[in-house]
């Protein structure tokens, strides 16, 4: 479920002038294992022990100008086919960050940069 205010979405659409909006919010895995990154000749570069990745992810909520059902065949479509359409035309695709997203993942950037100096001390 979405726990958003419907209206600050559509004002984020409008505003922006967005012919499509995606609805967006963040996912975090977290791995269970160290994970490792070499370096071209095998040798190790890093290992970060149990990391947190996170991710926007498609919600499924969209807003959608009316003028785009134009666009949309009877056949079978998916949104996605629609997004790149527009996008390869240079027309508006807009994410909105459900979750103030941008704010979740600086924090977990920096939570991510502080595990790692404390290990180094």
């Amino acid at each position: 479920m979405i726990y958003e205010d419907f209206a600050n979405i559509l004002n984020y659409h409008r505003e922006n002038r967005n012919e499509l909006t995606v609805v967006a919010a963040v996912k975090t895995y977290s791995i269970p294992y160290g994970t490792i990154q070499t370096k071209e000749d095998g040798l190790l570069e890093s290992i970060e022990e149990k990391p947190n990745l996170s991710f926007k992810i498609n919600t499924g909520l969209y807003i959608l100008e009316p003028s785009l059902l134009k666009d949309i065949p009877d056949e079978f479509f998916h949104i996605t086919h629609l997004m790149e359409k527009l996008q390869s035309q240079g027309r508006r695709v807009g994410v909105y960050g459900y979750g103030r997203l941008e704010r979740i993942l600086e924090i977990s950037k920096k939570i991510k940069a502080d595990d790692t100096s404390i290990g180094n001390r």
